[in-house]
C-alpha cells in the first residue's frame, strides 16, 4: 500500500478495492494491539500508515529529536568513567544502557562502536586508584589489540572476585587475633588477682601484729 493512499467512501475500481482490503486488515491489526491512551491518540486517522507513523514519532520522536537525543547519549559515552565504589557488573550493565541509547538514535549512515573500541572504552574508564596494576598487565598483555568486551569483564570480574575474597580472609585473620589477645589480657588479669589476693591479707596480717 503506497503512501498516497487515501480512504475513499466509495471504490470503484479492482485497485481500489485491493487496497481497501489491504489497509483495513492493517489497521485492524494496529487498532486491536493498543491500549486505551495509544488509541484515544490515533482515534482520528483512517489509514494504517498514518497509525504508524503517528505511533512512531511519538514513541521514537522526530529525526530532530532523536539527533538531539543521539548527541546527548554520545557524551555520556565519550565521557563515561567508573564511579567510586562502583563494582564491575554495574559499571559494565550502567556502560550498556548507553550504548543502547547511543544506537537506538542513532542518525542512518552513522558509523557504530566496534566491540574491540567499546573494551577499550572502558578499560580505560577504570577508576586508577583501584585498578592500575590490572590496568597495566592487560595493555602488556598478548590480546591487547583484540580486546573484546566479554573478554574484559572475564578479567575484570575474576579480579574483582579475587579482591573480595581476600580483604575477607584478612577480615577473619584481624577478627581472630583481636579476639586471641582479648583472651590473652583476660587470662592474664585473672592470674594476676589471686596473686594481688593474697599480699593483701599477708600485708594484713603483718599489720596487726
Amino acid at each position: 500500500m503506497g503512501s498516497d493512499y487515501m480512504n475513499l467512501a466509495v471504490r470503484t475500481t479492482e485497485l481500489q478495492v485491493r487496497r481497501h482490503e489491504v489497509n483495513s486488515k492493517a489497521y485492524n491489526a494496529l487498532i486491536s494491539c493498543l491500549a486505551r491512551p495509544e488509541f484515544d491518540r490515533v482515534s482520528d486517522l483512517l489509514t494504517a500508515r498514518e497509525i504508524w507513523a503517528r505511533l512512531a514519532n511519538f514513541h521514537e520522536g522526530t529525526n530532530h529529536v532523536k539527533s538531539r537525543l543521539y548527541e546527548t547519549h554520545r557524551r555520556e559515552y565519550e565521557n563515561f568513567t567508573q564511579l567510586p565504589g562502583e563494582s564491575i557488573d554495574t559499571m559494565f550493565s550502567r556502560f550498556q544502557s548507553i550504548v543502547n541509547k547511543v544506537r537506538a538514535n542513532q542518525p542512518q549512515g552513522t558509523q557504530t562502536y566496534s566491540d574491540h573500541e567499546k573494551a577499550m572504552k572502558l578499560l580505560y574508564a577504570l577508576d586508577r586508584k583501584v585498578w592500575e596494576v590490572k590496568v597495566q598487565t592487560i595493555i602488556e598483555s598478548a590480546g591487547y589489540e583484540t580486546l573484546t568486551v566479554d573478554e574484559l569483564f572475564s578479567k575484570l570480574k575474576a579480579s574483582e572476585v579475587e579482591k573480595l575474597s581476600r580483604a575477607k580472609m584478612e577480615g577473619n585473620h584481624a577478627d581472630a587475633s583481636a579476639s586471641k589477645s582479648m583472651a590473652l589480657v583476660g587470662h592474664s588479669g585473672a592470674n594476676s588477682d589471686p596473686s594481688l589476693g593474697g599480699f593483701s591479707c599477708v600485708f594484713s596480717c603483718v599489720c596487726d601484729r
